[in-house]
């Protein structure tokens, strides 16, 4: 007996497989199995759900040349029967005999059935486990706006959690009742406080509003912070 392990996300409705499992074995997703099976790396904040499919199937049926003695019971004859040819999961699911090339191994299996042999052995016995892949707890706190001379502003604000869960922020700016992207920066500081220079609307007049929207390494999106403003008034000169 084994066991096909399958992976649904339920996040996105994707499906992939672990291929064959033997029983009285420990599965785990891991980069090892996830290499061999070409599978993805779990992401931060989805759902999953494992499907164990039970594979059973006469340890017979896996070689071609396995004979089984057997007694007519009206003739009181022996005769022999070829337990791969007639015996196998899949033809006593379908009826459908293999050819007598796959029989004597010139072939490989028919297309129309599952090139594993454990596979074709599949019942409908299912166990399921599902789990939930926590979200990041990486955020922005802290932040602060503060004009720096009319030509610039400076932001700050400080990562709280692990800088490796953050791939970059994105820069936030309302001015006038437009709020737009100002600018993304990449997450490569030493620290976990970073700095911003804002040199585009620090040189407009009016009150400048802003945000940072942390991007994590799956590309999902963080909670906005709220905003922060620093104003520019009109320049007034005065003659005498």
């Amino acid at each position: 007996m084994a066991f096909e392990v399958l992976r649904e996300n339920h996040t996105t409705g994707e499906i992939e497989s672990f291929g064959i499992v033997p029983a009285n074995t420990k599965f785990i997703d891991g980069p090892e199995a996830r290499k061999k099976t070409n599978a993805k790396n779990l992401l931060i904040g989805h759902t999953y759900r494992y499907v164990f499919n039970l594979c059973a199937r006469n340890p017979g049926t896996f070689f071609i040349q396995t004979l089984q003695k057997l007694k007519d019971l009206e003739t009181n004859r022996d005769y022999q029967v070829n337990i791969f040819k007639f015996r196998n999961p899949f033809t006593v699911a379908t009826g459908i005999l293999p050819s007598t090339q796959e029989v004597y191994g010139i072939s490989r299996a028919s297309r129309i059935k599952s090139q594993n042999p454990l596979l074709q052995g599949k019942t409908g016995l299912s166990m399921y486990a599902n789990i939930a892949v926590p979200g990041s707890t990486a955020g922005v706190v802290g932040l602060s706006a503060a004009k720096v001379d009319n030509d610039e502003n400076m932001l700050s604000w400080t990562l709280e959690g692990s800088q490796k869960k953050i791939d970059h922020y994105i820069v936030l700016a309302e001015l006038e009742g437009v709020k737009s992207i100002l600018a993304t920066v990449h997450s490569h500081f030493k620290s976990n406080m970073i700095n911003f220079f804002d040199d585009e609307l620090a040189r407009i007049v009016g009150t400048t509003t802003y945000s940072i929207v942390p991007v994590f390494t799956d590309y999902s999106y963080g909670a906005e912070t709220p905003g922060e403003s620093v104003t520019r008034h009109r320049e007034i000169h005065c003659w005498n």
